[in-house]
């Protein structure tokens, strides 16, 4: 937890020392040369969870925010992007009731099928290196996230076995909010490509990013429901999104 906070309060000192040269920078109209950009992105992710239990899959969502960068010596620059970012993946649990020694169990044994939803905030702080080839403007960027997880849920199609003798499958559908049992700060490291092209006195920007998490972010999950089988889940997310700087 000291670990914890001592990196959370580093983050945030860059981020504010960020922010107090952009708002120094923004008060001198007069530069020859514009040295600070912003603007607005929005785009699709495709994230799972780390193999730390079995039968897991990809989940798409969404993201969207905004930019700002400021241009350091040379092709490089310095840029923010504060981002609500569509996370988690897609899980199979298998309960068997057996196990529980219940004296009623609702059914001999039930499979979920769970799409996992995490709704975060996400704030990539990023070193971004500029190059001109071929008359197309790339760039690449790499640096550290914090995310905040504000609401976590879960849709599960469920398949149900009787207790009969002769087997029936009852299936279903549930919703469940999991956020208390999500990690609620989580940091990660992004890296990414992309490119972009002049439109009139903007600028369109394509890119494609992968957030790789650094800390646990679903912990103590049980595919099989008890915890002598449990693993500490991570989330890994690729994001295409489509930008228009002013």
């Amino acid at each position: 937890m000291k670990n914890l906070r001592n990196s959370m309060r580093i983050y945030y000192s860059l981020i504010c020392l960020f922010l107090f040269t952009f708002s120094l920078m923004a008060q001198e109209e007069t530069v020859a040369v514009k040295k600070i950009h912003y603007g607005i992105k929005v785009g699709t992710t495709l994230s799972s969870f780390s193999s730390e239990q079995p039968h897991n899959n990809f989940k798409p969502g969404f993201t969207a925010g905004a930019f700002v960068s400021y241009d350091l010596s040379g092709s490089f620059s310095l840029q923010l992007e504060p981002m609500y970012l569509q996370q988690g993946g897609n899980l199979i649990t298998i309960v068997d009731y057996t196990v529980f020694l219940l004296q009623d169990p609702p059914f001999l044994i039930e499979i979920r099928d769970q799409k996992v939803t995490f709704h975060n905030i996400d704030v990539p702080l990023l070193l971004k290196f500029k190059k001109t080839i071929l008359g197309l403007n790339l760039f690449a960027v790499a640096g550290p996230s914090f995310g905040l997880n504000f609401n976590a849920e879960t849709k599960n199609n469920v398949s149900a076995r009787s207790l009969d003798q002769i087997p029936v499958w009852y299936d279903f559908y549930t919703e469940e909010n999991i956020t208390s049992n999500i990690e609620p700060w989580q940091f990660g490291a992004v890296g990414g490509i992309g490119f972009e092209t002049p439109v009139g006195k903007h600028t369109l920007i394509f890119d494609m990013k992968y957030r790789y998490s650094l800390n646990k972010t679903y912990p103590g999950f049980s595919y099989l429901g008890i915890t002598q089988v449990q693993g500490d889940l991570r989330t890994n997310s690729f994001y295409c999104t489509l930008g228009f700087g002013f």
